[in-house]
């Protein structure tokens, strides 16, 4: 499976950008990204760790769970996986059908069949989706996200790490792997819309980092596994796609720019 799945855009989409938004782009806006682009350097971007947290800021948009299925996994024909959730964080109706986003390489396969929560320990709930599988993309790849929406507004909140500990069964030993009923070991990664860079901030260098994506200028860490650069591909890919189409390119960068712009001080 290719990690530089490139969008085909370049730097000079410019008209078709506001086409691809919600929102119309405004001229503050493109003229961010244009500033971006004359001073931005050609050196490559390589993904940032999926199991990297920043232990100082947070990011304000929303946040997700995400689940990867690494290579080798066969998964049964139905299973469940469970995920561990805060109670501190948790929302009001946490197990929302509408909260699971199954990722497009398994959404011809996979279906949401039932979505259950019980108390694990004093202060964790276990989440459990169910799920029906029909068949299995290339593997690795995305399975599902789940929208955290308890953790706005949580004054326990304090930085993307403290999340990372608010989704994981023990909240002292954070753990970036979760399990289905049938013994499956899977991945977990968190992450914000638009902190493509994962430094729990949503700055121009988010707005970079998916330029060079669309230039070709993105690669994964030499230093990592071939199953660790998949999920940084991935965990990068979901962040990245900021109007949450489905593909990462430059209305991305140009939306993330109009959130700076409409949101700076």
């Amino acid at each position: 499976m290719s990690l530089t799945m490139i969008a085909g855009a370049s730097l000079g989409v410019v008209a078709n950008a506001a086409d691809q938004s919600n929102e119309a782009i405004s001229p503050e806006a493109i003229n961010l990204v244009n500033e971006i682009t004359a001073n931005m350097d050609t050196s490559t971007f390589y993904y940032t760790a999926y199991d990297y947290y920043d232990q100082y800021s947070v990011a304000p948009t929303n946040h997700y769970y995400g689940v990867f299925v690494p290579a080798g996994i066969s998964l049964s024909s139905s299973f469940s996986v469970y995920m561990y959730i805060n109670t501190n964080v948790l929302s009001n109706n946490p197990t929302d059908y509408s909260k699971i986003i199954i990722s497009p390489e398994y959404s011809s396969y996979l279906t949401l069949t039932s979505f259950t929560s019980n108390t694990y320990l004093p202060n964790c709930t276990q989440l459990t989706p169910s799920f029906a599988r029909t068949g299995s993309p290339s593997l690795p790849a995305p399975m599902y996200s789940y929208f955290l929406d308890g953790i706005q507004n949580k004054s326990v909140i304090n930085s993307e790490y403290d999340i990372h500990c608010m989704t994981s069964m023990y909240s002292n030993y954070p753990s970036s792997f979760v399990y289905t009923n049938k013994g499956d070991q899977l991945i977990k990664c968190v992450y914000a819309l638009g902190d493509a860079n994962r430094d729990g901030e949503i700055t121009e260098d988010d707005v970079t980092c998916i330029q060079k994506y669309c230039l070709e200028l993105a690669e994964p860490d030499p230093n990592r596994t071939a199953t660790e650069a998949a999920c940084d591909f991935f965990a990068f890919r979901l962040a990245a796609d900021f109007n949450q189409n489905g593909v990462v390119d430059m209305s991305d960068a140009y939306a993330i720019s109009q959130y700076i712009t409409t949101h700076s001080n």
